[in-house]
């Protein structure tokens, strides 16, 4: 297996790299600058309550991975994979322009339309940097590449997302800073995915099915097909459904359970994200002396493990802020365990993405990773419905939610196994 090094040598792999950082961080700045006005200038653009508006947000951003990623596979493997990523990255450069306007107008209706088109791009642009990396790059090429690009993608994601807030916050939602940003950072996106190397297309003769419902089962039949893959598929819609759980839970867990306030919250999140980048990055080291499929057990367990062993005892008194939380006893073993759940999943995530790349073949690989995204927002919208069952319907705690998490993430990585993967 070669070394993380030469993989950042390869300079055919940087135009990847940058454009699905900048991707990633332009989605995330845009979604976290509109939750935060919807959320605190909330008259100034509808009369809607802020908690509809928000969940509205969040769905119509999901929507587009339901309906568009079977057309999106199929364009992935039909079309040549750098020109196809130009276009996409041209069409995010035309919804940033969009936004810049909707925020001169104050008109949610042109920012809800962004926001459902920056998702209708990400699901497009999606089978196709998991389908390029195995056709550019050796096999053994293939794990830190991956690792690479979901530390990067786990970092934008982070960055991005405090970047809106900042663009909010200290820059007072300023419609030239906030959109002249958005669409600066798109262009940039797109001069890196110019210099991604022409390669040619997989099934040029292959017709596109426009039909929604049909072409989503037939990716997802491209799944079910193979028993293996099926398995590897289910494996990387947890790791959606925990991710999308624990981040989604965190802040009121940091209240209720460890007396923080919404900065120790966003620390927290840094670390759950820096150790996700972390552990995408060890599984390079790992699979040296494991089988993959042995790692991701080894992720799993850990996720499962950690997710158990939080505190369950209510915080009882006012809530501290970052330098007073840092001086009460055991901060760090909270500040570890958040880390390491975080470092678990990246154990987890990355050898999945590797052995489903090298499993499916290449005439229908990006059909393949399609699926799995129509799979993940599926598994993500049910974590989503789960809270709100366990929470609200069945008025449990929310330590039951995130125990009764750990268990069945134990209980799913022990069953699956991983055995072919393992062998």
């Amino acid at each position: 297996m070669v070394s993380l090094r030469h993989v950042l040598a390869q300079r055919q792999f940087w135009p990847l790299f940058g454009t699905q950082f900048f991707g990633a961080f332009n989605d995330n700045a845009f979604k976290q600058a509109l939750i935060l006005l919807l959320t605190f200038q909330t008259a100034t653009y509808s009369e809607l309550p802020v908690g509809l508006l928000t969940n509205l947000c969040a769905g119509l951003f999901i929507l587009p991975f339901f309906l568009f990623s079977g057309i999106a596979g199929q364009w992935a493997d039909r079309f040549e994979k750098a020109q196809l990523t130009q276009q996409v990255k041209v069409l995010e450069i035309c919804l940033m322009s969009l936004a810049f306007l909707g925020f001169y107008l104050q008109s949610l209706p042109l920012l809800l339309i962004t926001l459902f088109g920056m998702g209708s791009q990400s699901a497009l642009f999606g089978p196709i940097k998991y389908a390029w990396l195995p056709e550019r790059l050796a096999p053994n090429a293939l794990m830190p590449a991956n690792a690479l690009v979901e530390t990067a993608t786990s970092l934008a994601i982070l960055l991005g997302s405090l970047f809106g807030g900042v663009l909010v916050t200290v820059f007072d939602a300023d419609v030239a800073v906030l959109g002249g940003s958005l669409i600066f950072l798109a262009v940039v996106g797109w001069a890196f995915s110019r210099n991604m190397p022409i390669g040619v297309a997989i099934e040029p003769k292959q017709r596109t099915d426009y039909h929604l419902v049909r072409n989503t089962k037939a990716c997802l039949g491209a799944l079910r097909r193979n028993a293996f893959r099926w398995q590897l598929s289910l494996g990387i819609s947890w790791f959606w459904l925990f991710g999308a759980l624990w981040l989604t839970q965190l802040p009121e867990f940091t209240a209720l359970y460890l007396g923080g306030d919404a900065g120790v919250a966003t620390a927290l999140l840094v670390l759950f994200s820096v150790g996700i980048g972390i552990g995408s990055l060890a599984c390079h080291s790992l699979v040296k002396v494991l089988p993959p499929g042995r790692v991701v057990m080894v992720g799993g367990l850990m996720m499962a493990a950690l997710s158990l062993l939080i505190p369950n005892q209510h915080y009882v008194g006012e809530l501290l802020n970052l330098r007073q939380w840092m001086g009460t006893s055991g901060v760090w073993r909270h500040i570890f365990q958040l880390t390491a759940v975080g470092f678990g999943a990246g154990l987890y995530i990355v050898p999945l993405y590797v052995l489903i790349q090298a499993d499916a073949a290449k005439h229908e690989r990006a059909q393949v990773i399609a699926g799995i995204n129509v799979l993940n927002a599926l598994f993500m919208v049910s974590s989503a419905l789960i809270a709100m069952v366990v929470l609200g319907v069945l008025g449990l705690s929310l330590y039951s939610l995130m125990a009764g998490l750990g268990v069945l993430t134990l209980l799913t990585t022990w069953l699956w196994r991983f055995k072919q993967a393992s062998q």
